[in-house]
């Protein structure tokens, strides 16, 4: 492969790594507006977009790899490619990728910080409920103390 086909290899595979990260950054801004409704089907879906896109930004770059194995080593300002020459265009084009990549990061984080408040209010929920019943008594109609829930009718309670 000759320089110049290679350099548009490069370039073509890093405009398509760009389109599939700025996707990513929306499939998640999209989770980020579903997370508190709690919506299963809708949270289903949108992870679902999620890892298709992260699937092909990996494809996307097993394929820049292969055309670009030693990666970017920056040469004032410029990014050298395989064959040792600079290239503005493909610094330009690496460096909007790294920006998405970077966005995506931290929209996923902000995302799994969501999920973590979200499975602590559960926590602490499922815990109030599993306190043994001889931490939590129950009381009947005149206030007395109820020895075992299950030994009083409904009706006296």
């Amino acid at each position: 492969m000759d320089r110049r086909a290679g350099q548009s290899g490069l370039e073509e595979v890093l405009r398509q790594q760009i389109c599939c990260a700025e996707a990513l950054n929306t499939a998640l801004l999209k989770e980020q507006e579903i997370l508190p409704h709690h919506e299963a089907t809708a949270l289903s879906t949108a992870a679902a977009r999620k890892a298709e896109l992260i699937d092909r930004l990996n494809q996307l770059e097993e394929r820049r790899r292969s055309l670009w194995p030693t990666g970017p080593v920056s040469l004032d300002g410029q990014w050298e490619l395989p064959d040792g020459q600079g290239n503005p265009t493909i610094g330009g084009l690496w460096g909007s990728l790294i920006a998405e990549l970077t966005r995506c990061r931290e929209l996923n984080e902000a995302n799994r910080q969501i999920l973590d408040v979200e499975q602590e209010a559960v926590t602490r929920a499922l815990s109030v409920l599993a306190v043994p019943a001889s931490d939590n008594p129950l009381y009947g109609a005149h206030g007395r103390r109820m020895d075992s829930p299950g030994s009083h009718p409904l009706a006296k309670a």
